[in-house]
């Protein structure tokens, strides 16, 4: 699909292409969606899209696709702008539900943005998970995960 909108650089618009990536994410097809999108980054004529990052972000992160959430994420920062609340609680989730390392302490890092940056007030759904999961780890930093579930809880 990327060739194809190469192809068509000397004509395609910006709403042309948010338009391909849209309808990507509408059949499901994310990593499409994501191609194309990071196609209309690298153009002359692209200019950040809030809403579109937005919905690509959350699409991504509901599919699992953490590191790519994670960077679209990290683009809304980059613009000056705060990420949506959804897009705060999608990623978290995403984090939470990863069984890797460091995951826990991103999601906690995230958390804390949402509240700093945002100024939101997180869902109870989304308390009790992180509050869950931190009680719950082991290991050498459970005196950080403690301060961070005292943080949560109040």
């Amino acid at each position: 699909m990327v060739r194809i909108l190469g192809a068509q650089r000397k004509w395609v618009r910006q709403e042309d292409v948010g338009y391909v990536v849209l309808h990507c994410m509408r059949i499901r097809e994310n990593e499409a969606s994501y191609r194309v999108y990071k196609w209309m980054t690298q153009q002359r004529w692209y200019k950040f899209d809030f809403p579109l990052v937005t919905k690509l972000a959350d699409y991504l992160g509901k599919d699992r696709k953490i590191a790519k959430c994670r960077e679209l994420f990290d683009d809304i920062i980059n613009q000056g702008r705060v990420p949506s609340e959804s897009t705060f609680h999608i990623l978290i989730v995403a984090y939470l539900s990863a069984p890797v390392d460091g995951c826990l302490e991103e999601a906690c890092s995230i958390y804390n943005k949402m509240i700093q940056l945002g100024g939101y007030k997180p869902r109870l759904s989304l308390h009790n998970s992180l509050f869950r999961a931190l009680v719950s780890k082991t290991g050498g930093s459970s005196k950080h995960n403690l301060r961070q579930a005292e943080f949560v809880y109040h």
